[in-house]
């Protein structure tokens, strides 16, 4: 049932090309931004940046390259954003929109489940982008290290299994959030303001990367930050099943 739901929804997303490709445009701007900005840096054409991070951050100044290094994390870790807003927009709009047009209900009276319907709306929406961002992120690593002799000691292979991991439970954490939002309310620029709340811990984090470079390089810590991603990711899940009143929609937008 589920793959009926994802099958659904991507030929829905397929006929909405423009809005489509804008979408999965956006991860590759940010990509081109992160290349560009790095090799500004190693290229000593952002003096005022990197004077501006040491003075944040003394330990800086006698950390060699690691200005720069700490420019890389802090993109490496704005990936994060990916995951966590593309799949967001179109799920936001894919619901309230079902709601208005009555598509929703038709969906609703069959025998499907709340869990496999909730779970084919989160699929279809979480792959293609946690996909997008696996590939920008490989593409960013193949950059690091081989611009970086010293890239190995930023970019431990903790660190990076633990970004790489954080994709998929930031998208269902997103996700499962825009269905509880989206079922209560019905316009779509509502249903995306909160978005912003995701996107504030993930801007926090990649700015660690460049405040605190060197705490921010114990593995204990994205070690622990998998995990409650993952825990958290479950329960937000378990209450989107447990909140998607699927009586009360059809009963009000029918």
């Amino acid at each position: 049932m589920p793959t009926f739901v994802i099958i659904r929804e991507w030929k829905e997303l397929f006929a909405n090309r423009s809005v489509l490709i804008t979408n999965l445009a956006a991860p590759f701007v940010i990509l081109i931004m992160a290349l560009i900005t790095t090799v500004f840096a190693q290229n000593g054409k952002m003096e005022f940046v990197l004077t501006l991070m040491k003075l944040t951050n003394p330990l800086l100044n006698v950390a060699g390259e690691d200005g720069t290094i700490a420019i890389a994390r802090f993109y490496f870790l704005l990936f994060l954003i990916v995951p966590a807003m593309i799949p967001l927009t179109f799920a936001t709009s894919s619901i309230i929109t079902e709601k208005i047009t009555g598509t929703l209900e038709s969906v609703l009276v069959t025998p499907i489940s709340t869990r496999e319907f909730l779970l084919g709306k989160i699929l279809a929406f979480s792959l293609p982008s946690i996909a997008l961002t696996w590939v920008i992120q490989l593409i960013f690593l193949g950059f690091v290290f081989a611009s970086f002799e010293n890239a190995g000691s930023h970019f431990s292979i903790v660190f990076i299994l633990a970004m790489i991991l954080l994709v998929p439970f930031i998208s269902i954490i997103s996700l499962s959030l825009s269905v509880v939002v989206s079922s209560k309310v019905d316009n779509v620029a509502a249903a995306q303001q909160f978005g912003a709340l995701l996107v504030l811990p993930i801007i926090g984090l990649a700015i660690s990367q460049v405040i605190f470079l060197s705490m921010m390089s114990n593995p204990l810590i994205y070690l622990g930050l998998v995990t409650v991603c993952a825990v958290v990711s479950l329960i937000t899940f378990q209450i989107s099943v447990k909140l998607f009143d699927r009586e009360h929609i059809i009963s009000k937008w029918k």
